[in-house]
């Protein structure tokens, strides 16, 4: 997901995604990214450990922030809410020598922490009788010379997450072999999209040409000239990627500004490093001359040529429930939402003919707007 700036309008204690309430701050000039809970298996490995930190269930744990300072950049005196019992700062690189700032202040405490690469610090945000500690407001300080990263980790007093986690993965070889451009003999990217739903629970929804063969080219052409990737797309990297956009956004059935920016990304071949994307909906459009995607929990192969693509979710909204089952009652009419892992997804072998993939996610709001709250 790309890293978006935070606007800092005072605001009231505000829900948020299964129930999540914040506080934002009157200065926040930082950005931030929300990633999905097991996005990968770095993150899964984080959240497990920083459950084990906390001594506390990582159902607790709310989804992780990375944030970004650059230079001059900060998150004004602010505390993190009763609400959450502990709350974790991880550290993911350090400052170049001779920047005095990008340190986490607690003014009433007097302490200073500074950025140390795989560090963190944690507090409590509450007291034994559950009333709110004031000591413990904070301010993120503004680095003077580098750019600061680090991830924001909150524990909270509700159940935060539930996952629907397959227990049993088929073998590669046992799996249904899908040819996806066979699906539709004759299909041609300057036609109708043709979709198809995949025998599967949940479904995967195949997509023959869903881009032109020339357009999957030219984007693929664009990580030749960035190096590293992932590499995030953006409207002026190439005059194709609007056309590119709207056909995904017409595959996957929602508006183009619930998708997030396509990224251009190496096909991984170990199991847990596909990223499973930002979004509740997630995609892939084939770059390279071939490509074949494996969802082991799924039991499905699925063979694609350059132009191709696969939709998936990444979750599912639960019904609503009377109880939550984790010492309180859900809001009355809440729907939960399920992290899905039965779609976790690795490529069998290197892409042939290169290129790469394009990942995109998508979710029910707008992904692309900024919002401020007055």
């Amino acid at each position: 997901g790309a890293l978006h700036p935070e606007s800092g309008a005072a605001a009231a204690k505000q829900p948020g995604v299964n129930g999540v309430y914040a506080t934002q701050a009157r200065t926040r000039t930082s950005s931030s990214c929300m990633l999905r809970p097991g996005q990968t298996a770095i993150v899964e490995r984080l959240e497990q450990r920083l459950a084990a930190l906390a001594g506390l269930p990582v159902e607790s744990l709310e989804r992780l922030v990375v944030v970004r300072y650059s230079p001059g950049e900060e998150f004004s005196e602010h505390h993190d809410g009763k609400f959450r019992p502990r709350t974790i700062f991880v550290y993911l690189n350090e400052l170049p020598e001779g920047d005095e700032g990008g340190d986490t202040f607690f003014p009433h405490l007097g302490f200073s922490f500074l950025p140390r690469r795989g560090a963190a610090v944690m507090w409590p945000n509450a007291g034994a009788d559950g009333r709110e500690d004031s000591r413990l407001v904070h301010a993120g300080r503004p680095p003077r010379l580098g750019t600061k990263f680090g991830v924001n980790c909150f524990f909270n007093d509700e159940r935060m997450r539930l996952v629907d986690r397959p227990d049993a993965a088929v073998a590669v070889g046992d799996a249904f072999l899908v040819d996806v451009r066979g699906l539709a003999s004759g299909a041609t990217p300057d036609r109708t999209l043709r979709t198809f739903n995949l025998d599967t629970t949940p479904w995967v929804t195949a997509v023959p040409c869903a881009i032109a063969g020339e357009d999957a080219e030219r984007i693929a052409a664009l990580s030749d000239a960035a190096g590293d990737l992932p590499r995030l797309l953006r409207p002026e990297d190439s005059p194709v990627l609007a056309r590119v956009e709207a056909r995904l956004a017409a595959a996957s059935r929602l508006p183009l500004s619930h998708m997030a920016p396509p990224r251009i990304v190496e096909c991984c071949t170990e199991m847990g490093h596909s990223n499973r994307g930002v979004g509740q909906r997630a995609g892939l459009v084939c770059l390279s001359e071939r490509d074949e995607v494996f969802f082991p929990y799924l039991g499905l192969r699925c063979a694609l040529r350059r132009g191709d693509a696969l939709l998936w979710p990444n979750a599912i909204r639960s019904a609503p429930a009377e109880g939550d089952g984790y010492g309180g009652e859900s809001a009355e009419g809440r729907r939960r939402v399920v992290e899905d892992m039965r779609t976790t997804r690795v490529h069998v072998a290197p892409a042939a003919g290169g290129g790469g993939a394009s990942e995109a996610s998508g979710r029910p709001g707008d992904m692309r707007t900024r919002k401020t709250r007055a």
